[in-house]
C-alpha cells in the first residue's frame, strides 16, 4: 500500500491509533488521515495518545463500516481495512471510496450512532474549526479539533490584543493567532540577552525592547565597547583600563584605534643621550606620575662632580637618579694620601683615576726611591714628615 505525502487515508478498525499515527508520518499535516472505529473506549484512547503526540490532524470516529454511505462521502486515496470479517472484506472490496465525518468540519458521536439518517447535521458535532470569530479573536490550534458551534466555546483573543513588557517584544509572525501570554504572543526581545561586560559588550539602547533575530543575536542586541579592544591595540598602544568611561566607550572595529587606543612609553623615541625608563616603559603615556617621564637621562648626559671623571664603562647606564659612583671614577684628586706621603699639586697626577699613594700623592724623603742618600750621607731624622724634593734636603 504506497503512500505518499498529501494523499487521503481511511484506517477502518484504527483500534489504538497506531497505525494511523505511523501513516501520519507519510502522508503528513496536508493529507487526510481518518480512522474509523467501533469500541468509543478505542477512539477516546487513539484520541488522547496521537494528541500527546502532536499529531492534531488524526481524525478517529466511532462507527461501523457497515453504516457507511459511499455515495455521500469523500472518496480516498488508500484504505486499510485490518478486519477478519471475510463479508467485510468483500464489503471493501468493491468500494472505490469510503465516506465519514470529514475532520474539517465534524466529529462523529457515539450518542447518534442509532439515529436514522445520513448526514452530518444529525450523525455529528459541529468542531471549532469551522466557527468564525470576530476580527479580534481566533481558534487556538488546540482547540480546533474539539467539539464546539459557537464563538463563545472556542473563540480566544488574539495575540494582537496582548500587550509584550520587559524582556518580551511583540513577534508580528503570531498577533493573528490566539493567545494570552507572552509565551504565546511575544518573543524574547534584547533585554532577556546577556551582553557580557567581562567581554567587552554592552547593550544598544535604542534596541533594548526590540526582538531577539534568531541568528546571532549578540550581534543585533549588543556593541562592541573600547573593553573588547583592550587586547587588540597595535603595538606600544593600549586601553586605559582604569577610566570605566573608556571601557564603556561603544567602538567598531573601523574605528577603535582611534576611541580607544593611547600609546605607550614604549612608543616614544628618546633623545641622545636618554633612554626609556623601565619603571614606566610599558605605562600609557597619559599615566605617568607628574614630576617622572617616559624618558630618563643615561650616565652618558651625567655631569660628574668635582673629583670624578665619565665611566664610558656605564655610558648607557640608566636610574631614576644617577649619582658620581653610579657614573663617574674617582681620580686622583679625592684621594687621601697616607703616612709618608703628601698631597700632590701636579694637575695632571690629580686627574688621574687611582685610589694609589704612589700613583696620586708625593713621597717623603723614607718613601721616595728618588733620592737616595750617597755614600757618607744618612737620611735626616725628619725623612718621614719631609716632602721628597732634593737629595739635599732628605739627607
Amino acid at each position: 500500500m504506497p503512500l505518499k505525502p498529501g494523499m487521503s487515508f481511511l484506517n477502518i478498525g484504527s483500534g489504538t491509533g497506531y497505525f494511523s499515527c505511523l501513516v501520519a508520518e507519510v502522508v503528513g499535516e496536508c493529507g487526510v488521515n481518518d480512522g474509523l472505529e467501533l469500541w468509543p473506549e478505542n477512539v477516546a484512547h487513539a484520541q488522547e495518545r496521537c494528541l500527546s503526540l502532536g499529531k492534531h490532524h488524526i481524525e478517529f470516529n466511532v462507527g461501523n463500516v457497515y453504516q457507511l454511505d459511499v455515495n455521500l462521502g469523500m472518496r480516498y486515496d488508500r484504505i486499510y481495512a485490518g478486519m477478519e470479517s471475510t463479508a467485510g472484506r468483500g464489503l471493501l472490496l468493491d468500494f472505490h471510496a469510503v465516506a465519514y465525518c470529514t475532520l474539517q468540519n465534524i466529529h462523529a458521536n457515539p450518542e447518534y450512532l442509532d439515529n436514522v439518517a445520513s448526514n452530518d447535521r444529525e450523525c455529528c458535532d459541529q468542531l471549532c474549526s469551522t466557527v468564525q470569530c470576530n476580527a479580534t479573536h481566533a481558534v487556538p490550534t488546540e482547540k480546533k479539533d474539539k467539539v464546539g458551534a459557537s464563538p463563545e466555546e472556542c473563540c480566544e483573543p488574539k495575540c494582537s490584543q496582548h500587550a509584550c513588557f520587559g524582556s518580551w517584544a511583540t513577534d508580528e509572525s503570531k498577533l493573528d493567532k490566539a493567545g494570552q501570554s507572552d509565551e504565546q504572543c511575544c518573543t524574547p526581545s534584547c533585554a532577556a540577552f546577556v551582553c557580557d561586560k567581562s567581554e567587552g559588550f554592552q547593550y544598544v539602547a535604542e534596541r533594548h525592547d526590540k526582538a531577539q533575530p534568531v541568528e546571532n543575536p549578540k550581534d543585533f542586541c549588543c556593541q562592541k565597547t573600547c573593553g573588547f579592544y583592550k587586547d587588540r591595540c597595535e603595538e606600544n598602544h593600549g586601553v586605559d583600563t582604569m577610566d570605566k568611561v573608556k571601557m564603556a566607550t561603544a567602538a567598531t572595529d573601523a574605528n577603535f584605534k582611534d576611541k580607544c587606543c593611547e600609546p605607550k612609553c614604549s612608543s616614544v623615541t628618546c633623545e641622545a643621550k636618554h633612554h626609556h625608563d623601565p619603571t614606566y616603559l610599558d605605562y600609557l603615556i597619559s599615566k605617568v606620575p607628574v614630576g617622572s617621564s617616559c624618558c630618563i637621562p643615561t650616565c652618558a648626559a651625567y655631569s660628574c662632580s668635582k673629583g670624578w671623571t665619565s665611566n664610558p664603562a656605564v655610558a648607557n647606564f640608566v636610574s631614576a637618579g644617577l649619582t658620581d659612583e653610579e657614573c663617574c671614577l674617582p681620580t686622583c684628586a679625592l684621594h687621601k694620601c697616607g703616612k709618608g706621603w703628601f698631597n700632590s699639586t701636579n694637575q695632571g697626577k690629580l686627574m688621574k683615576v687611582s685610589k694609589s699613594d704612589a700613583k696620586c700623592c708625593e713621597p717623603s724623603c723614607k718613601e721616595s726611591k728618588e733620592f737616595q742618600c750617597r755614600a757618607g750621607f744618612a737620611q735626616r731624622p725628619s725623612a718621614e714628615t719631609t716632602p721628597a724634593t732634593g737629595h739635599d734636603t732628605c739627607c
